[in-house]
């Protein structure tokens, strides 16, 4: 990925604990063509808790909210599917999905602030 990069720091006393380490790129961009788009991701096990981690960089723009849920969705579905052995994304017991991922209230500032207020900010999601 262009842009993008996932590390993993760990201390000596923790790292001989890390097994399974896999990382691999998911393109989204242009079709999958172009690496302006996507996803780097990491996966490991430690002890018997697996953890999944993908910075995402989504499609950016108002109104564009289907084409970055249908990115975030391919990147998912892709992530760690070349390696045969290994779970998909979601089936880790920890997943941490972050990055510059465009999403946008779609609200105003005043109507924004008023739901937080009001404890109404379940609704938004």
């Amino acid at each position: 990925m262009a842009g993008n990069f996932i590390g993993l720091f760990a201390k000596r006393k923790v790292l001989s604990k890390v097994k399974e380490p896999y990382s691999c790129q998911i393109k989204t961009g242009l079709g999958g063509i172009a690496k302006n788009k996507g996803s780097c991701a990491l996966r490991f096990s430690i002890e018997e808790t697996s953890f999944a981690f993908l910075n995402c960089h989504l499609a950016s723009g108002n109104g564009e909210v289907h084409k970055r849920t249908e990115m975030v969705k391919s990147i998912l579905d892709e992530a760690f599917s070349k390696a045969k052995t290994l779970p998909k994304a979601m089936a880790h017991n920890c997943v941490f999905l972050f990055g510059d991922l465009n999403f946008r209230v779609n609200l105003n500032n005043h109507s924004a602030r008023e739901a937080v207020r009001e404890n109404k900010i379940q609704h938004l999601l």
